[in-house]
């Protein structure tokens, strides 16, 4: 799931977390606010996050530790933390999303 008003890189929802052990990688710990309410989320980053044919580096990820930020069967979304890395297209005719590597 994409959320452009995310301004992290990643929310994974708990079972997604729980189950890929990533509460290990927590850093530190918090509450994320948004339209759906406040949920209690561990804090890291993701070295490497692929999607597709491209890359993003050191993402900033936000392991929720009660239910999911995204739709019911997902892992969790993608937000700008993540996006601002690429020059992003919506194509939606198509129903793509293409994201191309912004310089370094």
């Amino acid at each position: 799931e994409l959320d452009t008003g995310c301004d992290d890189g990643v929310c994974l929802g708990r079972e997604f977390v729980t189950a890929h052990k990533l509460a290990l990688a927590a850093e530190g710990a918090g509450v994320k606010q948004g339209v759906g309410g406040e949920a209690r989320i561990s804090s890291g980053r993701i070295p490497i996050l692929r999607l597709g044919p491209v890359e993003a580096r050191n993402v900033s990820a936000s392991f929720f530790q009660d239910g999911s930020p995204a739709g019911d069967g997902l892992a969790g979304h993608v937000g700008m933390g993540t996006l601002r890395q690429f020059t992003v297209t919506f194509d939606y005719p198509r129903q793509q999303m293409i994201l191309v590597q912004s310089p370094r």
